[in-house]
């Protein structure tokens, strides 16, 4: 019998996708939300893991090379434009 190199790795991916949905099943179970939200377990793999990933190794890199990552913050100047100013200023609101 010959097992085809990715069988191992499917077989992995397949019990870790069953014990993640089975705990995400036993979590919303728990806290009584609706079970529409174990929809979001397969986008949660396939968006919000390789994005914490990419993130993880990337600054892993940066912080071995030793670069530094600003908040890329603007440059105040000081002036604002009419309709921004206008739409910034607060309105006068009752409380009863």
């Amino acid at each position: 019998m010959t097992v085809n190199r990715w069988t191992p790795v499917l077989i992995a991916f397949s019990l870790f996708a069953i014990v993640q949905t089975a705990l995400a099943w036993v979590a919303v179970r728990l806290s009584g939300e609706p079970l529409d939200h174990l929809l979001m377990v397969p986008a949660y793999r396939l968006v919000s893991e390789p994005l914490r990933t990419y993130l993880l190794y990337t600054s892993a890199h940066k912080a071995i090379r030793g670069g530094r990552q600003g908040w890329n913050k603007l440059t105040r100047t000081g002036t604002v434009d009419d309709h921004v100013a206008a739409a910034a200023e607060p309105t006068a609101t009752k409380f009863r």
